[in-house]
């Protein structure tokens, strides 16, 4: 095996292990952790920004013991600074996702009914913490997310080569114009 082949291989096995992070295993319907299963949880949804311990210290403060970030970063360092602010925030932000998903069976029974279900993206929340709360309608395609930035300079790119092209051969733009995205 070559190492182009062997850089494949372990690459689509790394994949596999990322995307198959579940600590405690599938979800249950209506049911959100709670206790260090949710700090947890947390600690794999927020960026690396903090050493694991240190984090595990902060969210227990903030939100089990409902402290705000600052009282917490206090609390343990005799000071506040804005990243881990902002951090704490977004674990709190995080917390009441997933303390809104307990409505899960609720939104089902609507559903059965025929009433309106909130739309929302769906996916894993520790790699798209959008996904939460779980109680919505989901939906596969988010049109916020395409095209992306590669993408766009990308097509760009192409569109201007193109014109430049045609341009070059037949003296004139072309009289029109049409982009196609695909997917």
């Amino acid at each position: 095996m070559g190492f182009e082949e062997f850089i494949d291989e372990i690459t689509g096995y790394l994949e596999d292990i990322k995307a198959s992070y579940m600590p405690y295993g599938s979800h249950t319907l209506g049911v959100v952790l709670e206790g260090e299963q949710l700090i947890q949880l947390l600690q794999a949804m927020l960026p690396d920004k903090i050493d694991k311990e240190t984090s595990k210290l902060l969210l227990k403060e903030v939100i089990l013991n409902n402290l705000t970030a600052e009282e917490a970063q206090f609390k343990i360092f005799g000071n506040t600074t804005p990243e881990i602010t902002e951090y704490l925030e977004l674990a709190v932000d995080y917390n009441q996702r997933i303390i809104e998903s307990k409505n899960e069976i609720t939104s089902i029974l609507n559903a059965l009914e025929g009433a309106y279900i909130t739309p929302g993206p769906r996916g894993d929340p520790i790699k798209n913490p959008e996904a939460l709360p779980t109680r919505r309608n989901p939906y596969t395609f988010d049109p916020r997310t395409i095209p992306t930035k590669v993408g766009w300079e990308t097509g760009k790119k192409l569109v201007d080569k193109f014109l430049e092209e045609y341009l070059e051969k037949y003296g004139e733009y072309p009289e029109n114009r049409i982009c196609i995205m695909g997917l």
